[in-house]
């Protein structure tokens, strides 16, 4: 006969069962377990809502001219499938309504023969899109003598998705090109409403 544990009466072999018998009880106990977890599970997903998210990095060093959106080269986080790293490498496509928050870092490298003014923004494409805060970073590079960081965030209101956000990098003068180092574009949503 099985006894209970005490916390959540999970029926366990008691000591005057035969071990012929463990089998039946070891599934009776394994699907108690199963129930506790989805309890649990239910518990937690009402507590901590699920919050859709993406992240793409470059890890790569790569020369971009001017208007090019940069080539993520490695996915670190996609739970909403808002990111088809297959097809695009270089977006993030928008698949719900709310308010979203895109950060973006860029580390562009010093170059020895241009003094290069560096931009990056954000582009958002689509019809259901309000960009709530127009994003651009600029920075100059002098005489190659350092590197130059750029760190953006942008809000966007999607109000009827798919909406497709990516990065554009900016040169001036246009004629040249620029080394990004590393790069790291995130984007997650963070209310329903078009205000918090």
């Amino acid at each position: 006969m099985p006894v209970l544990t005490p916390n959540y009466s999970l029926p366990v072999p008691g000591p005057l069962d035969e071990p012929c018998d463990f089998p039946e009880q070891w599934c009776g106990f394994a699907d108690a377990v199963q129930t506790v977890l989805d309890g649990l599970e239910a518990v937690a997903n009402r507590t901590n809502p699920w919050v859709p998210l993406a992240k793409m990095e470059l890890r790569n060093t790569v020369t971009l001219p001017a208007n090019s959106a940069i080539p993520f080269d490695t996915l670190t986080l996609n739970n909403a499938s808002m990111v088809d790293f297959d097809t695009n490498r270089t977006s993030i496509i928008i698949k719900r309504p709310g308010r979203f928050l895109a950060v973006l870092n860029v580390l562009f490298v010093a170059s020895p023969t241009f003094n290069t003014l560096h931009g990056v923004q954000f582009l958002p494409a689509g019809a259901g899109v309000i960009n709530q805060t127009p994003a651009e970073d600029t920075n100059i590079n002098i005489n190659g003598n350092i590197n130059v960081g750029s760190n953006l965030t942008g809000i966007f209101h999607v109000t009827s998705p798919p909406v497709q956000v990516r990065t554009n990098v900016e040169l001036i003068p246009t004629a040249n090109a620029v080394l990004i180092d590393l790069a790291a574009m995130s984007l997650f949503w963070f209310a329903d409403g078009a205000t918090p």
